[in-house]
């Protein structure tokens, strides 16, 4: 079992997914923030997770090379694509990131990239159509989609166009709907899957 984690923040999914996936397993997170991956780094290593975890210290998008970032000093689980970003750094697709690699056996992606999601998706196309099992998670904030010139209607389309059945998760019920999330409810976390 492998999984993705795309904006690991400081690694508290990344954990999680190590310890679902097993010794036999392995986990790759991306997280741009050297100070948020320093986090993660320490952690790893702590619960001796080393072996089966790979980090990487890029933005996720739908091209690969490099883009404006915003670093937020006060709360650095905001960090985003900002085109006025003060900062740049890496980014890189899903698909270029596992050309060349054996990426036919990723069970589970989860992407909270402050907005940026859709753009993530449209870069792990190859990753998905190659992987028919794959479930995923992903944040659905409309405004933040909308700040990088994005549609939240435009994501939940691609999502169907690939088969994907989408379900809102209720933090505060513990349940899922499958009740298409509502443009103006602010963030929400979809958690997707295909008929197997």
């Amino acid at each position: 079992m492998q999984a993705v984690d795309v904006g690991a923040n400081i690694g508290y999914f990344t954990l999680l997914m190590r310890k679902a996936v097993g010794r036999t397993g392995h986990i790759y997170a991306f997280e741009p923030d050297p100070r948020n991956l320093g986090k993660i780094r320490k952690s790893v290593k702590l619960n001796g997770f080393g072996g089966n975890v790979t980090l990487e210290q890029d933005a996720v998008a739908d091209t690969s090379g490099r883009l404006r970032f915003r670093f937020q000093t006060d709360s650095p689980g905001t960090n985003h694509i900002d085109k006025d970003g003060a900062e740049e750094v890496r980014v890189v697709s899903l698909d270029d990131y596992f050309r060349g690699r054996d990426s036919t056996c990723i069970d589970f992606v989860k992407i909270d990239t402050e907005g940026a999601d859709p753009l993530v998706f449209k870069g792990m196309r190859n990753l998905i159509r190659s992987n028919p099992h794959l479930k995923l998670t992903t944040e659905f904030w409309p405004d933040g989609m909308r700040r990088l010139g994005l549609d939240a209607g435009d994501y939940v389309r691609m999502l169907k166009d690939e088969s994907f059945r989408i379900f809102t998760i209720d933090d505060r019920m513990g349940t899922f709907t499958s009740a298409l999330p509502d443009e103006e409810k602010g963030i929400v976390t979809l958690f997707c899957e295909r008929d197997s």
